[in-house]
């Protein structure tokens, strides 16, 4: 009879967890990235002439969380109140996310979207359904 090494299954399961911490590590690091990024941009908005120009005033900060394809990203942004002439009120808006092409309560990013998207083209071209 032949006999199992436990010690090749170990050091297989070793290799695998490691590989696995390897690519969350990767991915953490990308998400911490991006938050880093869109702080940066935020700060940048902030300091930025124009929205003085145009009476946009801070009340508060918000955080945020979207899906991208490297996980969630969560960070926060300033939001901004100003006067509205058409519509004769205060009205609420952040700028980072008219900035970086964020509709209100959307919390899947654009590159998820179009990554399925692809893969469904892929299914539909190759005549597969997998329904």
């Amino acid at each position: 009879m032949l006999k199992i090494n436990n010690n090749v299954k170990t050091l297989e399961n070793k290799h695998w967890f490691s590989l696995f911490a390897t690519h969350k590590n990767m991915y953490t690091n990308k998400c911490k990235k991006l938050a880093n990024e869109y702080k940066k941009l935020d700060e940048y908005l902030y300091k930025y002439h124009y929205r003085l120009k145009q009476g946009y005033k801070v009340v508060h900060f918000a955080l945020r969380t979207i899906i991208t394809i490297f996980g969630d990203v969560t960070f926060k942004r300033r939001r901004y109140k100003y006067w509205n002439q058409k519509s004769g009120k205060f009205e609420y808006v952040c700028l980072l996310d008219k900035e970086i092409g964020l509709l209100p309560k959307q919390r899947i990013y654009f590159d998820v979207q179009f990554k399925v998207l692809s893969l469904l083209g892929e299914v539909m071209v190759n005549g597969i359904a997998m329904f």
